[in-house]
C-alpha cells in the first residue's frame, strides 16, 4: 500500500501540517484522513481490475481519487490584499458573560479557521462599538501571538463584534467570493508570504501592514465558484472519511472487548 509515491506524498504533508498545524495529534488525523483516502482507492483499484465498478470515487466524486492527475496550475491576475480589500482592527473590551453581541477572540477560531461554537463570549452593542459588527463574509485574521495569520470567515445568523486583536477584512468589491479568499488563506502560498511578513521574535506580529501586502491569484467569478464548491465537496468528503474511521475505532474496540470476554 505505501509505495513510494504514497510516502512522498505523505511526506510532503507531514512538511505543510508541521508549519500550519502545531499540534502533533492534528498532524495524525490529517495524515490518516490522507491514507483512508488511499486505501478506498485502492479498493476501487482493486474492483475494477477484477472486473467490477470503482464504488467510493465515482460519479461526481471520480476527480478525487488520490490516483487522479491534477491539472497543470492556471495562470491568474495576481492581486494584493491592500488593492481590493478594507482592513480594519477590532474593538478592545472586556469579555463578558452575557451581552447583547458575541464577542470573537483569536481563541474562538480554531485550527481549521471555523468559529468556535462553545464556551462563547459576548459584549453589548453601544455606540462606541457599532462599526465593529460583522457582516456576513467578513474574514478575521488573527495578528499576534502563535496564532498570526489564522483566517476565519464569518457566516453566521447572529450579532458579534470582533476583538482587537484581529483584523478585519471586507472586500471593496464583488468580483471576489470571501469564501474564496478563505480557502487561499488555508493554501501552503498564503502562509509562505505570511511567515515572511511576520515580525517579532517570540510574539510573533502580523499587523494590518503586513497583512495588506498578502497577494493572491484572482481568477473570474465563475472558476471562484467552481473552486469554493469543490472545497466543499473534499470537505464533506473529509468528514465522512472522519466518520469511518470512528466506525472502524468502535469496530475494533467491540472486537478487543469480545477478546477479553473469552
Amino acid at each position: 500500500m505505501l509505495d513510494t509515491e504514497t510516502k512522498k506524498r505523505i511526506d510532503t504533508a507531514r512538511d505543510i501540517l508541521v508549519g500550519k498545524v502545531p499540534d502533533p495529534k492534528s498532524q495524525v488525523e490529517q495524515i490518516t484522513i490522507a491514507l483512508v483516502y488511499k486505501f478506498m482507492d485502492d479498493m476501487d483499484k482493486e474492483s475494477v481490475e477484477m472486473g467490477g465498478q470503482a464504488s467510493f470515487f465515482s460519479g461526481d466524486y471520480e476527480r478525487y481519487a488520490w490516483s487522479v492527475e491534477r491539472k497543470g496550475k492556471q495562470k491568474w491576475e495576481m492581486v494584493r490584499l491592500r488593492e481590493v480589500g478594507e482592513l480594519k482592527y477590532g474593538f478592545t473590551a472586556s469579555a463578558e458573560e452575557q451581552g447583547t453581541a458575541r464577542f470573537i477572540r483569536i481563541t474562538d477560531i480554531s485550527e481549521n479557521g471555523l468559529l468556535i461554537k462553545t464556551e462563547p463570549k459576548y459584549t453589548n452593542i453601544s455606540d462606541n462599538n457599532i462599526d465593529y459588527l460583522l457582516k456576513k463574509g467578513d474574514l478575521l485574521v488573527a495578528r499576534t501571538g502563535s496564532t498570526y495569520g489564522k483566517t476565519l470567515l464569518f457566516n453566521e445568523n447572529l450579532k458579534a463584534i470582533y476583538a482587537s486583536y484581529l483584523i478585519r477584512i471586507r472586500f471593496l468589491n464583488e468580483n471576489i467570493i470571501p469564501d474564496y479568499y478563505w480557502a487561499f488563506s488555508q493554501s501552503e502560498n498564503y502562509w509562505i508570504q505570511a511567515r515572511s511578513l511576520m515580525t517579532g521574535g517570540g510574539q510573533p506580529q502580523f499587523n494590518g501592514n503586513a497583512l495588506k501586502e498578502i497577494s493572491f491569484p484572482l481568477p473570474p467569478l465563475e472558476i471562484q465558484q467552481e473552486i469554493v464548491a469543490e472545497i466543499e465537496a473534499e470537505r464533506k468528503a473529509v468528514d465522512g472519511c472522519r466518520e469511518l474511521i470512528k466506525i472502524y475505532e468502535e469496530k475494533i474496540k467491540r472486537g478487543i472487548d469480545r477478546v477479553w470476554e473469552e
